[in-house]
């Protein structure tokens, strides 16, 4: 029988912070692409983190990552990245101190950000990095409180950036960072 060995955190306290009506005066917005679902076998292909100051896009990270494994078809059909593009990129662990400074000190958000922060918990993790605390809030759970099911099939970032009428391209990191933003935005 298999054991189900739990695994340590690098993220000691990950504290959710509540946003009702008012949006932070700043935070950063983060957004991954990866070639699955699963941050303990599959890997980050690009990150994005926006820096937004008084509802204002002020700073842009956004690049792809050089995963080290092959990218799944299944991936590349959604976000479409392929191999070529990744080939003669950065691997995550060069961009260490870029996201740090990024996330430091910061709000992180972003859209079912728990998934993205999960993917960088166990990246941190598989270096040996520790991340004392990171304030996140998610604009998902903003958006499913203030606009009931019915009113839309579904809360999915796609869905609410055509139910505010946001032509943007999205499934891409950079992209999704900004129509999270914009959503925001209109939500509140």
């Amino acid at each position: 029988m298999p054991y189900n060995i739990p695994r340590m955190k690098s993220i000691q306290r990950l504290h959710q912070i509540q946003v009702h009506d008012e949006m932070p005066s700043s935070f950063v917005v983060v957004d991954l692409e990866t070639t699955g679902l699963n941050p303990r076998s599959d890997k980050i292909v690009e990150i994005a983190i926006l820096t937004v100051e008084n509802g204002e896009v002020v700073d842009v990270f956004d690049t792809l990552v050089n995963p080290g494994i092959m990218i799944p078809f299944a991936a590349s059909r959604v976000n479409n990245i392929t191999d070529d593009m990744v080939r003669g990129e950065p691997p995550f662990e060069s961009l260490i101190p870029k996201i740090l400074a990024l996330l430091d000190g910061k709000i992180v958000t972003g859209y079912n950000v728990t998934f993205d922060i999960g993917f960088l918990d166990q990246a941190f993790y598989d270096i040996g990095l520790i991340i004392d605390e990171m304030p996140f809030f998610d604009v998902l759970d903003i958006v499913r409180r203030k606009i009931p099911y019915g009113r839309t099939p579904n809360h999915k970032l796609e869905t609410m950036k055509h139910f505010f009428g946001i032509q943007m391209v999205s499934h891409r990191a950079g992209d999704d960072c900004r129509i999270t933003v914009e959503v925001l935005k209109k939500v509140l």
